[in-house]
């Protein structure tokens, strides 16, 4: 508001694959059209954010033999939307039109509950005997300032996906 830029925010649950029943991730776009007035200028400056990505991770608990229409599937067609393409798309006005997210600011957020756990298997060592070093449990804020990439990508997150979230906060 402060930039007067247009901006959207989406819970990421709700986002479904193409041609399922929930919404797409081109709707994220359409919405952020629609936000701006049609205006494709200000659109394309805009900022989209993202709700609860967490639930979007593969975690093996939630494997089943069915096809998974919101999870990995999801965060596979985020990918060029976040890293920029040109796309057509209706742009809620009835009119097609080629629209680049390269200038798109992309802020996705999510609780991850169990990241901490991940991270605290990644960096254990574990040691036995005199000198042996005791692990006492450290509060969650301070166990998360320590995350890498790679304890998204073992939460459930694809690597592409982390790959073109370079920022953690």
């Amino acid at each position: 508001k402060l930039f007067d830029l247009p901006y959207i925010i989406a819970d990421a649950t709700s986002i479904t694959e193409a041609g399922y029943v929930g919404e797409d991730v081109e709707n994220l776009i359409k919405r952020l059209i629609q936000n701006a007035d049609g205006d494709l200028e200000r659109a394309s400056r805009g900022i989209i954010f993202i709700d609860e990505i967490d639930k979007k991770s593969r975690r093996s608990e939630s494997s089943t033999v069915a096809k998974d229409v919101s999870g990995e599937g999801v965060q596979q067609a985020l990918l060029k939307l976040i890293e920029g393409t040109v796309i057509r798309i209706d742009d809620g006005f009835d009119d097609m039109v080629e629209f680049d997210t390269k200038d798109i600011l992309f802020v996705c957020s999510g609780s991850f509950v169990g990241l901490d756990e991940v991270i605290r298997k990644n960096r254990s060592k574990t040691s036995i005997g005199i000198g042996a070093s005791l692990n006492t449990k450290m509060p969650f804020s301070d166990t998360v300032r320590d995350v890498r990439p790679d304890d998204f990508i073992k939460f459930g997150l694809i690597p592409e996906f982390v790959g073109r979230c370079p920022i953690t906060i």
